[in-house]
């Protein structure tokens, strides 16, 4: 009986990855890694998975994979969130890659001035997306921060927002203002009741989900475009770099921009006295004196 003319050999092209995926996103999740990380890691592997076209690629892969990110001109962050996401993506399926995590650039390159932020806060028209840049940028918060927050975090007592595992995996408080505080109140009285896994988050979308990190640097970019704001920066510049850099060129000592950013080493927060030459000698003038 002649042989039958199949080809039984594997196609590697995967086309679909949803599998991989869910269960990439499982294990993320039983590694107890907060939700905006595991929703970045999946978004990178799936980047991954469709460049090698597999769902189980070799280390050799993954290593091609990461030389590739530099040559393509990509940030070290960005670069180093994409090892991570590998590393982990590997020790799932067993094959074990080891990928170096390049030294970031601790220099701050740019921030937005006075005049840019006002200029952001007055192109925003939509009383949920104003409260939420006013609360991302006087709590000097990160993006997930944000999206952590439930109605419960929000003492109206004492202006604080209680922030649950921020980046140092630690609960945290961070205050807001008068202005925002007013704002923040009459956006609570408007927006309905959503119930996400037995929680009321602060901010929810208009379909019931919770923002993320993705989300939120969408808004950002589209008021600062209608702001017509030219310089570079996305949401962490405006809420963390550019809060920062106007509290110390406003005379605010080290220690406590530290404690309001919640920076765990003081070296962070060295980055932000780059002030300009006319600060640096009005400062010198009012307090280099006999």
């Amino acid at each position: 009986m002649a042989k039958l003319a199949v080809d039984w050999s594997m196609d590697r092209n995967v086309s679909d990855l949803k599998p991989a995926l869910s269960r990439y996103t499982r294990y993320l999740e039983s590694l107890g890694l907060k939700r905006n990380t595991v929703i970045l890691y999946t978004r990178l592997a799936n980047m991954y998975l469709k460049a090698v076209k597999t769902d189980l690629p070799t280390p050799k892969e993954a290593q091609e994979f990461y030389n590739n990110l530099s040559a393509d001109g990509m940030s070290r962050s960005s670069i180093n969130n994409f090892a991570a996401a590998l590393i982990k993506y590997h020790a799932m399926i067993d094959q074990p890659v080891k990928l170096k995590f390049l030294r970031l650039n601790n220099s701050l390159p740019y921030y937005f001035d006075e005049k840019d932020i006002l200029k952001i806060f007055s192109a925003c028209h939509n009383l949920k997306h104003h409260c939420m840049l006013k609360v991302l940028f006087f709590g000097c918060l990160r993006s997930g921060e944000l999206c952590n927050l439930d109605v419960s975090d929000y003492n109206s007592d004492d202006l604080t927002l209680r922030l649950r595992e921020t980046k140092n995996n630690s609960d945290a408080i961070a205050f807001i203002n008068d202005e925002t505080a007013k704002l923040l109140n009459q956006y609570i009285q408007k927006k309905p009741k959503v119930i996400i896994a037995g929680r009321e988050p602060l901010f929810a979308t208009d379909f019931g989900n919770r923002w993320t990190n993705g989300n939120i640097y969408k808004i950002f970019m589209y008021y600062k475009e209608k702001a017509k704001i030219q310089k570079k920066g996305g949401v962490h510049c405006f809420s963390r770099h550019s809060s920062a850099t106007l509290m110390i060129k406003r005379g605010c000592d080290l220690r406590s921009v530290q404690a309001i950013l919640r920076h765990r080493d003081i070296h962070t927060t060295l980055r932000y006295t780059h002030l300009c030459d006319a600060v640096k000698r009005e400062k010198h003038s009012q307090y280099l004196t006999l």
